[in-house]
């Protein structure tokens, strides 16, 4: 074959491979740069207006100066779409005008029902040093994802006054009253559900396990916002070291019978032998009933072993009545613990 030709040929050939990878670039750059909206899946608009209900704000429920919003939300199909609705919709917090948006979530794709379409639960939570007042007449927006639709819509509720919590604005009291709000609003839920997502145990309104998986997925950090609705409570360990004094001695035992007629009766008695009262109760009383427990184990038994021991339950409750002094208890216990380490280490036999 002539030359020429062949190097014809080859010039066509690298052209059209030239041609081919300038038309691959410019589909790929078609794809990355075209707006979304041209590939949209297309689905279908809600059969009719999504709607918010049951609009709440609580505040300071996990640290101090946070605020959560939570309530229901419905968006209709009558067919619910393939497409789960957090992938569709948008839930958003705006500005009284409706042009700032401060933050959003997305519907929980409950597979057991819907798909997150129709009736359920939402929470839009801030943590503290948010830029939010309390009280402002904030928008609750559902929007359509650009994603997903053609022509996207919104559909705005406007937060009343009346939305916002009443009770103290301590954390027991704002967890409480959520804790009333997310029971209210999972009664409506599991009517339209056809499930039991709240049980009363005792006085208590309580997630059951079918609410627990469902109100996990709703409402974020639900169990740090609001405990009380679960059975399992958690609580941080007291972890501070306690200094430990002899005050209660001193002050509570002692002085307990003070102004009673018990009291004077200890004092009257304690005169007649020139002693304090609460002294002379303990001669009176817990001496003798340790000395015939002792008798009594040596009769029985032979042994004063039994006796020791009730004897150390009778010191320590006439101590706490403020018969025996510290001093005299403290004194006891060596010996006793003395005693023990005799019989261990060098009794025989």
């Amino acid at each position: 074959m002539p030359k020429k030709i062949i190097r014809t040929v080859g010039a066509t050939l690298h052209r059209r491979k030239f041609i081919t990878i300038g038309i691959c670039l410019a589909l790929m750059w078609m794809v990355i740069l075209a707006p979304e909206h041209l590939f949209a899946a297309g689905i279908a608009n809600p059969t009719s207006t999504p709607t918010i209900i049951d609009l709440h704000v609580n505040e300071n429920v996990i640290t101090t100066g946070d605020i959560v919003f939570t309530g229901l939300y419905d968006i209709p199909y009558t067919t619910a779409p393939t497409t789960a609705a957090n992938l569709t919709f948008i839930i958003r917090l705006m500005d009284p005008t409706g042009t700032i948006d401060y933050g959003s979530t997305v519907p929980f794709d409950y597979t057991a029902y819907q798909n997150g379409y129709d009736w359920g639960a939402f929470s839009l939570y801030f943590p503290a040093g948010n830029s939010l007042t309390w009280g402002t007449l904030y928008i609750i927006q559902i929007a359509e994802n650009p994603a997903q639709f053609t022509s996207p819509e919104v559909w705005n509720t406007t937060i009343t006054s009346s939305a916002y919590s009443s009770v103290a604005a301590d954390q027991t009291d704002q967890q409480n009253d959520l804790a009333t709000q997310l029971s209210t609003i999972g009664q409506t839920l599991g009517t339209d559900m056809n499930e039991t997502l709240f049980a009363l145990v005792g006085t208590i309104n309580e997630l059951t396990a079918q609410g627990e998986t469902y109100f996990r997925g709703a409402i974020e950090s639900v169990q740090a916002m609001c405990p009380a609705i679960f059975t399992v409570q958690t609580n941080m360990l007291n972890l501070t070291a306690t200094a430990w004094t002899t005050a209660a001695s001193w002050t509570n035992y002692l002085t307990q019978f003070n102004g009673t007629w018990v009291g004077n009766a200890m004092t009257a008695t304690g005169n007649q032998f020139g002693m304090s009262g609460n002294m002379a109760m303990g001669l009176i009383f817990i001496a003798p009933l340790c000395l015939v427990f002792l008798w009594l184990s040596g009769r029985k038994f032979n042994t004063t072993d039994p006796g020791l021991v009730a004897s150390c339950v009778l010191l320590e409750m006439g101590t706490v009545m403020g018969w025996v002094s510290i001093a005299l208890f403290a004194t006891i216990i060596q010996c006793c613990a003395i005693y023990i380490a005799y019989l261990w280490f060098l009794a025989r036999g």
